[in-house]
């Protein structure tokens, strides 16, 4: 088992006057603890089984039908997702409809374009990042209805996180702010949302290659945890409105030379290529860490048994395994990871799996909505 101390030089800026200083600053550790993993291609889907349980599934209702999901995220027995449409619905662990946010136009109350969307903080808000608009719009988190907004003229972010009412922004390079020095860093941090409070991991020459890195997102939901990866790297940070920590370090297996990027290559040169990389999808869950990486023109999924120090799976034969997975695990909720797996994928499934998969979810046809599967970790 390796570790190591990495030693974190992390400069807060601050873009308030002395007099209106806040209170509230975020707090970075200077040195913590770094687990190393090395990881070797296993192709063991096949005793997935072995380590994962089926806890419980949700068929969701086709009371409003689910484009393409951009996001989604479970919370207080709630189930929202971002569609493509776009619009976000939200479910309940019954599958039923509870509402939909889709309300799009040029109304006070209408958002332009979801970007993305963050759940949190004592009042129990639903923020929505309104790219069109540069806003945030805050909605109730039981009833979708309506609450207000902040502007964010002052920065364009291609993700937002939300921890316990404060944000966190990720804006991977500066082209709308190409003069402005001060907003060239990979992840910006605000108290409030009507100003930037943090600036964190400075733009290198990695950040001038436009590439729309990985399957989804840099920010992953754990039970309330968030962790942060930033693009083309290997490590995997905890965030929150107490800190920022470096907790992973993944050695891929012929991870992706750094100087090769700085070239700025034709994307699908580098989706193509043998290296390992754009690692995302990293979710933690009863001392099992679940993440996604590409390589040779495939995503591979990796299981890392952190208690036993050793991989469980790293592979790309996802459909193999009789888990209702499609690519990964999407997310954490009440320690169980959880998946959404398209009818398409169950259709394949049963046909491979007819005795594992869930007699209910043969009768689902390919129109159908996704379902959520729950597994717990067995130990």
């Amino acid at each position: 088992m390796k570790y190591s101390i990495y030693i974190l030089l992390i400069f807060f800026f601050s873009c308030q006057s002395k007099s209106e200083k806040n209170d509230l600053a975020l707090v970075v550790a200077d040195s913590v603890s770094v687990r190393y993993l090395d990881i070797a291609i296993t192709e063991n889907t096949l005793n997935l089984d072995r380590y994962f349980e089926l806890d419980s599934y949700v068929v969701l209702s086709d009371q409003s039908l689910i484009g393409e999901i951009k996001r989604t995220l479970v919370w207080d027995d709630y189930i929202f997702i971002l569609d493509e449409v776009p619009k976000i619905v939200c479910f309940n662990m019954q599958g039923d409809l509870v509402y939909e946010i889709n309300s799009q136009g040029e109304g006070p109350e209408e958002f332009g374009t979801i970007v993305d969307f963050g759940l949190g903080g004592k009042a129990e808000k639903l923020w929505l990042y309104d790219s069109s608009k540069r806003r945030l719009a805050a909605y109730d988190i039981k009833t979708g209805s309506y609450q207000y907004s902040i502007s964010i003229s002052f920065v364009a972010p291609s993700r937002i996180a939300v921890d316990k009412g404060h944000f966190f922004f990720h804006t991977p390079d500066h082209y709308n702010y190409a003069t402005h020095p001060e907003m060239h860093y990979s992840l910006l941090y605000s108290v409030a949302g009507k100003q930037i409070d943090g600036r964190f991991f400075s733009h290198d020459e990695i950040a001038e290659y436009m590439f729309d890195y990985g399957r989804s997102h840099p920010f992953y939901y754990n039970d309330g945890r968030i962790l942060y990866i930033r693009n083309f790297d290997h490590v995997i940070y905890s965030l929150s409105s107490e800190g920022i920590i470096p907790i992973y370090d993944i050695h891929l297996p012929e991870p992706l030379p750094l100087d090769l990027v700085k070239e700025k290559p034709n994307p699908m040169k580098l989706v193509k290529s043998r290296y390992s990389w754009l690692l995302s999808d990293c979710y933690l869950c009863g001392d099992v860490l679940s993440f996604l990486f590409s390589k040779d023109g495939y995503y591979y999924w990796g299981l890392y048994d952190l208690k036993e120090n050793r991989a469980v799976n790293i592979g790309k034969n996802q459909m193999e395994t009789s888990l209702l997975v499609d690519m990964t695990f999407d997310g954490v909720y009440r320690d169980r990871f959880f998946s959404v797996i398209s009818s398409q994928v169950i259709g394949c499934k049963k046909d491979k799996f007819p005795e594992l998969i869930p007699e209910k979810l043969h009768s689902l046809s390919e129109e159908d909505n996704p379902v959520i599967a729950f597994y717990k970790v067995k130990r």
